[in-house]
């Protein structure tokens, strides 16, 4: 039994490359077409039917969303912590309010 070769990888271009990057930024396909010197519709062919150029399109996200995800987490623990010292100063707070509204 024959195993199936690869399909060789056909290597995107330099203005490919930029394509990515500026839709993986956020950008439309409007935008990075006319940021390109490019018509919308080839940006949007790439993006839509390019297997190579769609490939490279979503590894370069779920780089980018990894690394705000990474970024995200590190801020929650702060944020959480932030929280929780807000919520000890407010108890004491609602104690001291509540004891001088008791004593008057």
């Amino acid at each position: 039994m024959r195993k199936a070769k690869p399909a060789p990888v056909a290597e995107l271009t330099v203005i490919q490359l930029n394509a990515v990057d500026l839709l993986a930024a956020g950008k439309s396909d409007n935008e990075a077409a006319k940021l390109l010197g490019l018509h919308r519709v080839t940006v949007t062919r790439w993006r839509l039917y390019h297997l190579e150029f769609r490939s490279a399109l979503m590894h370069e996200r779920a780089a980018i969303w990894g690394h705000a995800a990474d970024r995200l987490r590190a801020l929650l623990l702060r944020a959480v912590d932030a929280l929780a010292t807000a919520s000890v100063h407010l108890a004491s707070a609602v104690r001291v309010r509540n004891c001088c509204t008791v004593n008057s």
